[in-house]
């Protein structure tokens, strides 16, 4: 099944724990997903951070890439194309992974900041991109 196909059968919540292969939140302009792993990671936040992560998406919802600097930037390291979410617009120790895949953003990883923890960083950068390339059958 195609990846726009595998998201269009998901249902849409807005950023609830699910046990289908995706989650959905917001219900704006853009429609953003979460992987299951990324709410997982997502969960593990304090409420604090997980507060911030939600204006962050909120934001993603109603801008889409038209949301720019400090909000989200490419990731550098990144050999596919992935975006990060920086809540708090950057003043914030955690970054959520996402790229576009058909009409959705799909949050595919949430880890540290580089300059936080730049091992951290590269492995949370990886598992995002390999997610998002199982999902999108491009592994």
């Amino acid at each position: 099944m195609a990846a726009a196909e595998r998201l269009k059968a998901q249902p849409q919540g807005h950023g609830e724990p699910c046990s289908e292969p995706i989650c959905a939140a917001g219900g704006g302009i853009v429609v953003v997903w979460f992987l299951p792993e990324a709410e997982a990671e997502r969960s593990a936040l304090t409420p604090q951070e997980r507060r911030a992560l939600t204006a962050a998406v909120d934001k993603l919802v109603a801008r889409g890439e038209q949301l720019g600097f400090p909000h989200t930037s490419a990731v550098q390291i990144a050999e596919e194309p992935l975006r990060e979410l920086r809540p708090r617009a950057g003043h914030s120790r955690f970054r959520a992974f996402y790229r576009r895949v058909g009409t959705r953003m799909v949050i595919a990883g949430i880890g540290p900041e580089a300059a936080v923890d730049p091992r951290g960083f590269e492995r949370a950068v990886r598992a995002a991109t390999d997610r998002l390339a199982r999902l999108t059958g491009e592994e």
